[in-house]
């Protein structure tokens, strides 16, 4: 078999990044307050931070147009609101560990 071209689609154009977007990043952040012990930090805040409002994700937020370290960075601003004791390295570490093994489910 030939590979003329390989399609790169993580805004959605071709298919529902919603429906597989969010649930990872649901599952990533559960992962990673439960790693940090601060569960009670809200993921609605967040989701909001990487971009996510009403259950969709906005196109210029960085789930949906960023890396997961740009993510991890969005997440880190929240976490440090509350206080939490992590690093911006390690929140940016933790979420590319926690996006590897959910996206890959």
């Amino acid at each position: 078999m030939v590979v003329k071209g390989i399609i790169f689609d993580k805004d959605g154009t071709l298919l529902d990044f919603d429906g597989y977007w969010l649930p990872v990043t649901r599952c990533v952040l559960e992962d990673l307050l439960k790693e940090i012990k601060r569960e009670d930090i809200p993921q609605k805040e967040l989701l909001c931070a990487v971009g996510v409002m009403d259950g969709k994700a906005e196109i210029s937020g960085s789930l949906c147009c960023g890396t997961y370290g740009m993510v991890g960075c969005d997440i880190y601003s929240v976490l440090s609101r509350y206080g939490a004791k992590i690093t911006l390295q390690e929140t940016v570490d933790l979420t590319i560990k926690y996006f590897h093994e959910h996206a890959n489910k």
